[in-house]
C-alpha cells in the first residue's frame, strides 16, 4: 500500500483507526518520537486500556527524551510502561557497525516479550512508508519478532504522520526526527 498524494489528515487517521480496531490488544514500541507518539495516541483512542505504550530505557535514551515520552503519555491518558534494555552491554551493538539498530530493536523485543506473553497482545512499531526505502536493520528485527507496522498498513508516510499529528493537536507533530 502506498501513501496517497493528497491524503488528508481525517482520512489518514480514519484508516489508521480502522486498522487498529481490528486488534484486540496492542503493545506500542514507544520512543516518544512523532511516529510512535501518533501510534500510541491512536491505539489508546481506539483500544483504550487494551493498548499500552512501552518505552525502552537504557543509557542510549536521554533523560530529556524519557521525560518527554512520559509526559506525552500522561497528558493523553495512555498506559505507559518503561522496560530496561541491555543493548549497550551487547558486543554486537557496541561494534557500532551497520547492524547496530538490529541489536537495539532485538533488545527492545526481548524486554517487551514478558508483557507480550502475559497480555497476548501483538507489538506494533511506528514505522512509516518513508522508513521502508532506507537501510533499516531494525526492520529485520521487527520481522523476526512478527511486529506490526500499522502506519505502513494505513499508507502513511512521514508527511502524513506529521499532518495527522498536527490536526489532532499533538505536540510531537513538529518534533525533529
Amino acid at each position: 500500500m502506498h501513501a496517497l498524494p493528497e491524503l488528508d489528515p481525517v482520512t489518514g487517521y480514519a484508516r489508521l483507526r480502522d486498522i487498529l480496531a481490528a486488534r484486540g490488544q496492542l503493545i506500542v514500541a514507544y520512543s516518544g518520537g512523532v511516529d510512535s507518539a501518533l501510534l500510541a495516541y491512536a491505539a489508546h483512542d481506539v483500544l483504550g486500556g487494551k493498548a499500552v505504550a512501552v518505552t525502552a530505557v537504557s543509557a542510549s535514551l536521554s533523560v530529556t527524551e524519557r521525560r518527554a515520552a512520559r509526559a506525552f503519555a500522561q497528558e493523553h491518558g495512555i498506559a505507559h510502561v518503561e522496560v530496561a534494555t541491555d543493548e549497550l552491554d551487547r558486543e554486537e551493538y557496541a561494534r557500532n557497525d551497520g547492524s547496530r539498530c538490529f541489536w537495539c530493536k532485538t533488545a527492545l523485543f526481548e524486554a517487551i516479550e514478558p508483557i507480550r506473553v502475559l497480555s497476548g497482545a501483538q507489538v506494533a512499531l511506528g514505522t512509516n512508508l518513508d522508513d521502508l526505502g532506507e537501510h533499516r536493520p531494525g526492520l529485520a528485527a521487527a520481522r523476526e519478532h512478527a511486529a506490526l507496522a500499522p502506519l505502513v498498513d494505513a499508507g502513511l508516510d512521514k508527511r502524513a504522520v506529521r499532518e495527522i499529528s498536527a490536526s489532532l493537536g499533538l505536540r510531537t507533530a513538529d518534533k525533529p526526527a
